[in-house]
């Protein structure tokens, strides 16, 4: 008899415990103050085919880049579909902080050497803080050493002003956008050699 009123009890009294404890977690739950979860890796890398995206290089990252183009594909047989036209670009970019960083790059057309800065102005987050895009500004700065041209130094600058734009809506799926504030009076780069 004794152990049927002790079972009685105990199954009447074991919610009473149960709610107790999801009140503490709850508590706990409030004191703790809310996170905020940034976007990683919007896009696998810094390049994304010939553009920037909104990614930087870790603190103290150093990154060896080595790129080609080739030329037009409907050259024909004779010009291996634009493969015998390769143009080489290599560089270094270094990440000073996770958001800033910094490059330099020779280009085998025209014999252009650049350098440029990239800073991670916003970034997507969710939590405690909500943004809905990650926002990089980019600025490059060019000089022209091919001495075909006949351009005065002058004439063989070029700076380019960008602010990279992109969304991760998925770990599958992630959109770019630029809004470039470039000089028109770009110099054009001669593919003819």
């Amino acid at each position: 008899m004794k152990i049927k009123l002790l079972s009685v009890v105990f199954f009447m009294c074991a919610p009473i415990v149960l709610l107790a404890q999801e009140d503490l977690l709850k508590e706990l739950e409030k004191s703790t103050p809310p996170e905020t979860d940034y976007a990683l890796q919007t896009f696998k890398g810094t390049r994304l085919v010939n553009g920037q995206t909104v990614e930087t290089k870790a603190k103290h990252t150093l990154e060896f880049i080595f790129a080609h183009r080739f030329g037009a594909i409907n050259s024909g047989a004779y010009e291996a579909f634009g493969l015998d036209h390769a143009y080489v670009r290599y560089g270094l970019e270094y990440g000073i902080t996770d958001r800033l960083g910094i490059g330099i790059g020779r280009n085998s057309v025209d014999k252009i050497t650049d350098s440029y800065l990239r800073y991670k102005v916003l970034r997507q987050s969710k939590g405690a803080r909500n943004f809905p895009f990650t926002m990089t500004a980019y600025a490059n700065f060019s000089y022209k050493a091919s001495p075909q041209t006949g351009l005065e130094t002058v004439d063989r600058l070029a700076y380019v002003g960008q602010l990279l734009i992109a969304r991760k809506f998925s770990p599958r799926l992630s959109l770019p956008n630029a809004y470039d504030h470039s000089p028109e009076c770009r110099y054009p780069i001669n593919r003819k050699q």
